[in-house]
């Protein structure tokens, strides 16, 4: 050997970039592709689907409906809309588990922080669409009330109403069955705007209403089909004089008792 000739040194650079390569290659050799079963995927596809039309449905008809364990709430407006912002973050997030699958690349971190993020923004908008939801129904929900019977006594000064609450939301096509309901106000023609509830008539129809001595007589009897004791009057204690329920035979209902101006003598 020439003692002359010194051995060839790699330059530190080249070394650093045989050794990045190196581990560049392993990893590569080393990383598995994230894989999700046939039977998750088909499930995630197939919920995808349905959650979007189901959703596309809700809002272009503005009657989302929200299912629950305890009953279901009806939202229309933009809390629909915002429910909807909230069901395509779930959609994302299923269908991200999807691409996933089919994505070799090593970037499994992006996904999960996608997910992460889509999880937590769809659950804000829930919550966000329910209270707005809430507060919508209760602004838009109107009621009114349409005197149907009406009989005075003149030597205690006082009147009794019978009167049908009518309550619907937004859309009138919607609205609730009427209530038919009692009050006992002092001495009036029509019904007052301040006034308490005496009986409600629950599932029945008025025969008569008049006045017996001190007390308000209201003969009824129940709606076909209605049964039990829900379905009877019921009488508060915060009347100003006794009312006395009469259950009668099936017999003709009252001019007016369901719906009609009438104010009849006893």
């Amino acid at each position: 050997m020439d003692p002359y000739k010194q051995p060839r040194q790699t330059p530190p650079e080249e070394q650093t970039r045989t050794s990045s390569n190196a581990s560049d290659s392993y990893s590569a050799a080393a990383y598995v592709p994230n894989t999700v079963p046939f039977k998750v995927r088909l499930w995630n596809v197939t919920l995808s689907v349905v959650l979007l039309a189901y959703g596309t449905f809700g809002v272009v008809t503005d009657h989302f409906v929200v299912p629950g364990k305890r009953g279901s709430i009806a939202l229309y407006g933009y809390p629909a809309w915002i429910m909807y912002g909230a069901l395509l973050c779930l959609v994302a997030n299923l269908a991200a588990a999807v691409i996933d699958h089919y994505d070799t690349r090593n970037n499994e971190g992006r996904y999960k922080r996608f997910e992460v993020i889509s999880r937590k923004t769809g659950w804000v908008l829930f919550f966000l669409a329910l209270a707005l939801g809430l507060v919508k129904h209760f602004q838009d929900f109107t009621c009114e009330n349409s005197v149907v019977l009406k009989t005075t006594n003149e030597r205690r000064g006082l009147t009794a109403f019978a009167y049908n609450r009518h309550c619907a939301p937004h859309l009138s096509t919607r609205a609730i069955e009427p209530q038919l309901k009692i009050t006992v106000v002092p001495a009036a023609s029509i019904l007052p705007a301040n006034f308490t509830i005496a009986a409600n008539m629950n599932r029945t129809d008025i025969v008569r209403m008049y006045w017996s001595g001190e007390k308000l007589a209201i003969e009824y009897r129940l709606r076909r089909g209605a049964r039990g004791k829900k379905a009877r009057p019921t009488v508060y204690n915060e009347t100003p004089v006794p009312v006395e329920l009469i259950d009668v035979n099936p017999g003709p209902v009252a001019q007016g008792s369901r719906g009609h101006n009438a104010a009849p003598n006893p």
